[in-house]
């Protein structure tokens, strides 16, 4: 019981710690919030006929590289035809969407 109280507490505490009020909002502050939009053709195509499995990560670092950490063990039977392998579970693009470089996995 007591294990539950705590956790419950923990619980309530956060929340109301974590509220975000319209008046709070950076909008209303002034900030400039960034805007993002997606680009269907980034990346590039994959080399060796590789194919991604469910991305999980991904960090840009200081020089705009984008790191995406994926799981080939997602990818399904009807994925992984003849023509197509499982990508390195680490991949790094530059910014225009080339791989830069691939590594692990088996």
């Amino acid at each position: 019981m007591l294990i539950f109280l705590v956790l419950h507490t923990t619980l309530v505490v956060t929340a109301l710690g974590c509220q975000f009020t319209e008046g709070d909002s950076p909008a209303r502050r002034g900030e400039n919030i960034p805007r993002f939009e997606v680009d269907p053709l980034w990346p590039n195509h994959l080399p060796n006929q590789w194919i991604i499995g469910a991305v999980a990560g991904v960090a840009v670092d200081s020089r705009d590289h984008v790191w995406i950490v994926h799981r080939p063990s997602t990818l399904q039977p009807n994925e992984l035809r003849s023509e197509w392998v499982a990508a390195p579970p680490v991949l790094e693009f530059d910014p225009t969407g080339n791989v830069v470089a691939a590594w692990g996995g088996t």
